[in-house]
């Protein structure tokens, strides 16, 4: 299974090691003070709902931190997973220009 799970992307890869240490994400997400439905977007690596990199970054070091994973990794684990997305999008576009400014709300709740 180990090997397996050095294959995994960013966040297949963070779910799997919090759930071998069998740590709830709601503990995650107390720890690192972040909503428990941004990490279930980062575990679910659903760009299309995830806010701007920089801030997705933010929240990768702090998850690993907190669950002792090497924050390199999980960095350059999701900049191939976010290179590939991108490529996905303007594959299917047609177009590179068609991808940029279509950024989904971090909160859509309140209209952000």
């Amino acid at each position: 299974m180990d090997n397996d799970i050095e294959t995994l992307s960013f966040g297949t890869y963070l779910k799997a090691i919090r759930e071998q240490q069998n740590i709830p994400l709601s503990a995650v997400a107390s720890e690192i003070r972040v909503g428990l439905w941004q990490l279930t977007l980062i575990e679910n690596e659903a760009h299309d709902q995830l806010p701007d990199p920089v801030y997705v970054k933010g929240i990768l070091k702090a998850y690993a931190a907190c669950i002792g994973v090497d924050t390199d990794d999980i960095l350059e684990r999701f900049a191939i997973n976010r290179r590939a997305y991108e490529k996905s999008l303007v594959s299917s576009d047609g177009e590179a220009g068609r991808t940029q400014g279509k950024k989904r709300s971090f909160f859509p709740a309140l209209g952000l």
